[in-house]
């Protein structure tokens, strides 16, 4: 029996150590978090790669900050860290509910917000649409120094072959938006969503929406924003009006991807009952108290 190859693996004390290493041409070392997405490799017939850099005592990742204006999330925070910071802030409910559904307890324990992000092969991320829907930002070092720039901006990098960039923290705003997340699985997919939604709202004092970003997620091979529904509810009053109906007139020109998980058809369908899904829960977080600004 051929035994199983073993990679590298080093461990980095600090951002600055982390950048030096990954900043060394004759390292091939691949930056990894929680290693969820990592454990699974062998399913999906993945290649091995040379070496990995595990972040895990890299405390400059490490830690979630939540002020007046802002919450800061360290690229290392798991999913399960994530839902219990949010869990009583009405302000971010949607992220919250992304992270306290996606996958199970086991890998939410386990998977971090960075590795969420970074692993671009998995194409059913449930914090992905709920930041972009948040107009989240990125926190990003490298050799060259930090910048900041838009989730969205950051998910058209491409991130393949030796990454030499690190994505240190995620930061978003707070306004005066109310937020909600809808996933549908099914059981060829296990606990990972074949569609989602996610919806960050603003309403005026009658619930009439004044803005709205609604992000799609698993339906295609990237997190998308979608604009011609966002434009056909701005001015609705969410009370008054039947969302689900709405949403169908703005299918024409979706595609989805086929996969063994659903047809690409299929993923597009259902995204009306989600979209309904998700306004509902903002209906009951307004009739819970959390009312109209």
């Amino acid at each position: 029996m051929k035994p199983s190859p073993v990679a590298e693996v080093r461990f980095a004390s600090s951002l600055d150590e982390a950048i030096e290493i990954l900043s060394d041409e004759a390292n091939k070392l691949v930056p990894i978090a929680g290693g969820t997405w990592l454990a699974r490799g062998e399913q999906r017939k993945d290649p091995l790669a040379q070496g990995y850099l595990a972040l895990s005592k890299v405390k400059e990742m490490h830690g979630i900050q939540i002020t007046a204006n802002e919450i800061s999330i360290g690229a290392m925070t798991t999913h399960e860290q994530l839902s219990k910071a949010l869990e009583n802030d009405c302000g971010f409910q949607g992220l919250g509910t992304a992270a306290i559904k996606s996958a199970n307890p086991g890998v939410r324990r386990l998977a971090t917000v960075g590795g969420n992000i970074c692993a671009r092969d998995f194409l059913s991320a449930d914090l992905v649409p709920a930041l972009v829907a948040a107009a989240a930002t990125v926190q990003v070092a490298s050799s060259k120094g930090r910048n900041e720039v838009s989730i969205a901006e950051f998910l058209e990098q491409p991130l393949d072959g030796i990454c030499r960039k690190l994505l240190v923290r995620v930061l978003v705003k707070r306004t005066l938006a109310r937020s909600a997340h809808a996933r549908l699985t099914m059981r060829s997919a296990g606990d990972y969503p074949t569609s989602i939604i996610s919806v960050m709202c603003e309403f005026t004092s009658d619930g009439t929406i004044s803005a709205i970003r609604i992000a799609v997620g698993a339906v295609r091979d990237q997190t998308f924003r979608w604009s011609a529904l966002e434009k056909k509810l701005v001015g609705v009053k969410l009370t008054e009006t039947s969302i689900i109906d709405i949403a169908r007139t703005c299918l024409n020109g979706l595609t989805g991807r086929d996969a063994v998980d659903g047809l690409g058809a299929y993923r597009v369908q259902v995204l009306p009952h989600l979209v309904e899904e998700a306004f509902a829960d903002l209906l009951q977080q307004s009739a819970g108290g959390e009312q109209w600004p």
